[in-house]
């Protein structure tokens, strides 16, 4: 159960970084996404820098124009106050990202790292199980050991090597998923990185030209609002989520109490559980000692 549940998680990644274009490649670290992000802030903060200079600007061209300048900050309060509710449209919308981007973090930054080690240490299960296998059959083919005995412990070495090689791919399995899992959220980091620098371009391409009244800062706004959907797209996938979090449980509950070693559990040894040679006393290593078992 555990490696099909290793195996589905592994196929759902592959599947989903296909269709989204994701690149499970990626070594990107989500600091890279933060750093980005602070880049994103400034190109806001300097668009919105150019509009109230624009405003003020003009705002001057009609004083200097001999125009009463009561008359002159009556016609240009509503501009103000118009500019002052794009401004805080243009902050909530970079104060959504923002939060979009710390909750990756708070869920997502430790994980590939942790994962990381996590499939070392199940590749190296995989190995050391592996390892079993040949000292099983070692002990099952020792030369002049014959008899009811010698047949009783190879029928039974021979179900218990079955079991340790199954249980060997189970733990690479499980190796492979969880690797599959640290670059599918390093592939996560990518995208939102790239989405935030492709907005940030956008910004301060628009930043250079002119328009009305901070229309920098209303573009700013609809870009900040494509890229918050970009980010929900990339980081969102209850599928892939609920899969991942399935294979975790089912790790967590292997290691809490480990199915895969109890007498029904063990891949292929249930039906000869109990069913111990006799006379093995003096049965000597796979290494050819004589100590007693």
């Amino acid at each position: 159960m555990l490696a099909m549940q290793a195996d589905a998680v592994v196929g759902a990644i592959k599947q989903y970084a296909a269709k989204a274009e994701l690149d499970l490649r990626a070594t990107t670290e989500f600091e890279e996404v933060v750093d980005q992000l602070s880049g994103l802030m400034e190109a806001v903060a300097a668009a919105y820098r150019l509009d109230k200079k624009d405003a003020e600007r003009r705002r001057l061209h009609f004083l200097q124009a001999k125009l009463s300048g009561t008359i002159v900050e009556q016609m240009f309060k509503p501009f103000f106050d118009s500019g002052a509710m794009i401004k805080a449209a243009c902050d909530k919308a970079l104060r959504e990202i923002a939060e979009a981007i710390n909750q990756l973090g708070d869920k997502a930054a430790h994980v590939p790292a942790a994962l990381e080690r996590d499939a070392a240490t199940w590749e190296s299960a995989s190995s050391t199980i592996g390892g079993f296998t040949v000292e099983i059959n070692g002990v099952s083919k020792l030369e002049g050991w014959t008899g009811k005995s010698a047949e009783s412990y190879g029928n039974a070495s021979k179900v218990q090597a079955g079991a340790s090689t199954e249980l060997s791919g189970v733990a690479s399995a499980v190796a492979n998923a969880l690797g599959a899992i640290a670059c599918f959220n390093r592939a996560i980091f990518l995208e939102c990185k790239q989405a935030i620098r492709r907005a940030t371009v956008d910004i301060i391409t628009t930043a250079t030209g002119g328009g009305g009244l901070y229309s920098r800062t209303v573009k700013a706004t609809k870009i900040l609002a494509r890229l918050l959907d970009e980010i929900a797209k990339a980081t969102n996938n209850p599928d892939l989520a609920a899969a991942s979090d399935e294979l975790q449980s089912q790790i967590a509950a292997t290691r809490n109490s480990p199915a895969l070693l109890t007498p029904e559990g063990w891949p292929s040894g249930g039906s000869q559980h109990g069913v111990n040679p006799s006379q093995t006393n003096n049965v000597p290593g796979a290494g050819g000692g004589g100590a007693p078992r």
